[in-house]
C-alpha cells in the first residue's frame, strides 16, 4: 500500500525516500522499511541545528537497501571458458580520461556491474580479467563489457545488476548541513 501520494504516515507510508527527502522539515525523521529502494535520494532541505537536524534512519529491526543499480538482463556472449561479454554503453557522467591513473591495476570508471550481490572488480587489461575471477573489463575499442565468474557460472543464471546513478544520496543543494542517514 506505500504510494507517494499517501500521507507518509506508518498506516499510509511514501514509497520512495525522495518524497520524504520533499517533505521533511528541521527536526523531523523518517522510517526506512525493509525494501530495496533504486533511487538517488536528493534532499534540499536542511536541518536547523544539531538538535533540529533531518534524520534518516531504518526502521526497528528493518535492513533497507538504497542502491544507484538496476537489475540488468544484456544479452551474454560466451567468450571462452567462464569469460562473458556484452554490449555496453558508457555513462554519460564517465569521463575516465580525466581520472588519475589507477595504481591497483583496477579502473577509475563508472561502470558497475553487481552479480548476486558482489560488486565485480574494474580491471584495466584482458590478461588481468582472464586471470582473475569477479572482474569485469571494459573494451572501448569494441564497446563491449567483459566479465569473468569462474569456470561454471553464467551471468544468464545470476542476478545482474548494472550501476545506473551517478549517486544514491546526495543533497541537491551544496552547503546542506545537519542532515543524519543512519
Amino acid at each position: 500500500g506505500a504510494s507517494d501520494a499517501n500521507a507518509g504516515t506508518a498506516e499510509k507510508p511514501w514509497k520512495t525516500i525522495q518524497k520524504a527527502a520533499e517533505t521533511l522539515r528541521a527536526g523531523d525523521t523518517v522510517l526506512i522499511h525493509d525494501g530495496i529502494y533504486r533511487e538517488c535520494v536528493r534532499p534540499f532541505r536542511s536541518g536547523a541545528t544539531a538538535d533540529l537536524s533531518i534524520t534518516y534512519r531504518r526502521a526497528p529491526g528493518a535492513h533497507p537497501i538504497i542502491t544507484g543499480a538496476d537489475p540488468w538482463a544484456p544479452e551474454w556472449r560466451q567468450e571462452d571458458s567462464g569469460l562473458w561479454s556484452t554490449v555496453y554503453q558508457r555513462h554519460a557522467w564517465d569521463h575516465p580520461e580525466s581520472w588519475p591513473t589507477p595504481k591497483s591495476g583496477a579502473m577509475h570508471r563508472a561502470e558497475q556491474v553487481i552479480v548476486e550481490g558482489k560488486l565485480l572488480t574494474h580491471v584495466d587489461r584482458q590478461d588481468v580479467l582472464t586471470s582473475t575471477v569477479d572482474t569485469m573489463w571494459t573494451d572501448d575499442s569494441s564497446g563491449r563489457l567483459w566479465i569473468h565468474l569462474g569456470d561454471t557460472v553464467s551471468p544468464a543464471d545470476c542476478r545482474v545488476e548494472r550501476g545506473m546513478r551517478q549517486q544514491c544520496f546526495a543533497p541537491a543543494v551544496r552547503g546542506l548541513g545537519h542532515i543524519h542517514v543512519m
